[in-house]
Parts: C-alpha cells; structure tokens; sequence
C-alpha cells in the first residue's frame, strides 16, 4: 500500500509559503489528501475548529495545480482587514439597509400569503362573528343535474 506524496511547488513558487506569511502571518499552506488539493489554513485559538479552510488552490475547471500569484492575489482582495474604519463603517451600513429591505419585504410577503391562504377561514369567522347567517364558501358552487323533466 502507496500513500500518496504531496507534490512540491517548484521554481518561482517554492517561496509561495514565505509570500502567504507576508500577506497574512495567520495563514499557512497545506497538502490535503483527501481531496488532493493544497488548501491555505489560517491559524485561530478556536479549540472546536483550530484551522479553518479559507481557500482552495485548483484550478478554473476545478484540476489540480500548483499555488501561484492567483491565489495570493484573491487573497489579497477577500481581505478585509486593510480597510480604513470608513469604509467599513460604510459597508456595514449598506449591508444593514440592505437586511432591513430583506426584512420588510418577508415580512409584507408573509402577511400577504397568509391572508390568501386563509381566505375562507377569514370570511367565515367573520360571519360567525358578525352573526349573519351560514358563510357562503368562496369557491364555485357546483349545482346537482336535473334529472328528468324541467318544466
């Protein structure tokens, strides 16, 4: 029984781990067997999950390949942590209006469906209510075939 070699990043980046800890002294790469992939941890004190997965290294089509500038570049753009109280303060806000929007829309959604639904439980509690005779059913009668002559 072989187990598998984690394959090593040649050339230009055999120094890609040194350049990962310049970005971010947290994250570290690793070779992942299971999936046969490179994966970039980052180091927490969380005893539940100690090294969360914040990125894969494959390619576009989901193929192997060896980490590169790409991945240290989509790193770069994912972290937030470079931006100024400004503009995260600014972010937030959007996100919040955005969350609010979200939430009245379900809200009004939810009403609306609701009433629909229970159309005929809500015009026979009202008759009830109101004391107004027998509720009459929102749906089509269908009446009985006479049978025989009419006359």
């Amino acid at each position: 029984m072989t187990t598998a070699l984690a394959p090593s990043p040649t050339g230009a980046m055999a120094s890609f781990p040194k350049q990962l800890r310049e970005l971010d002294p947290d994250l570290n790469i690793k070779w992942n067997p299971d999936i046969q992939r490179f994966t970039i941890h980052q180091r927490t004190c969380n005893p539940i999950l100690p090294n969360p997965v914040v990125w894969k290294v494959q390619g576009e089509d989901g193929s192997f390949r060896h980490p590169d500038m790409r991945d240290l570049q989509a790193l770069r753009l994912g972290n937030i942590e470079k931006e100024g109280p400004k503009e995260k303060m600014r972010r937030i806000a959007g996100y919040m209006i955005d969350e609010r929007e979200k939430d009245r829309k379900r809200a009004t959604d939810n009403i609306h469906h609701a009433g629909r639904e229970n159309k005929i439980q809500l015009v026979n509690a009202v008759t009830k209510a109101a004391n107004t005779g027998k509720g009459n059913s929102a749906f089509r009668r269908i009446r009985d075939k006479v049978k025989g002559k009419v006359y």
